[in-house]
């Protein structure tokens, strides 16, 4: 019997599955650090609504200028975390989505590469029922021709 052989590209498979494997690991790295940025960034909004009640109560009270003042560079100083926060979600928006889509991609590029495979499988076992039709020809040939 010859010798099988192997498929040619079985490298390039396990290659093309640990990338996707990476891929996987680093989109849900982002997607966790997107829900933490998230989640920070409703505390500061929730932060910033409480010190603007807080304000409007002590306003009507009569609220000197200068805690007037601190209570504004505060909420000031909050509204500029606040964007900035924004600005990493954002970021981590396009990351997600950039890593999402390069998932796919890895994605797809294996499973071209299985299905190269299962039609080598395929055509592999063809050639060994071709090969063992062909032996139990010829088996079949010596039997008649010693009978």
């Amino acid at each position: 019997m010859k010798a099988r052989k192997p498929f040619r590209l079985q490298g390039v498979l396990r290659y093309r599955q640990q990338v996707e494997k990476q891929l996987k690991g680093e989109l849900t790295r982002l997607t966790q650090a997107l829900a933490e940025a998230e989640s920070i960034r409703l505390r500061q909004f929730q932060q910033w609504e409480s010190c603007c009640q807080t304000l409007h109560i002590m306003q009507q009270a009569g609220l000197a200028a200068t805690d007037l003042f601190i209570y504004s560079a505060f909420l000031q100083r909050l509204s500029t975390e606040m964007r900035q926060q924004d600005q990493a979600i954002e970021g981590l928006h396009q990351a997600v989505e950039r890593t999402r889509e390069r998932l796919e991609q890895a994605m797809r590029d294996r499973k071209i590469l299985e299905n190269l495979q299962q039609k080598f499988a395929f055509q592999r076992h063809k050639e060994d029922l071709r090969d063992e039709e062909r032996t139990l020809a010829e088996m079949a040939l010596r039997r008649f021709a010693h009978e």
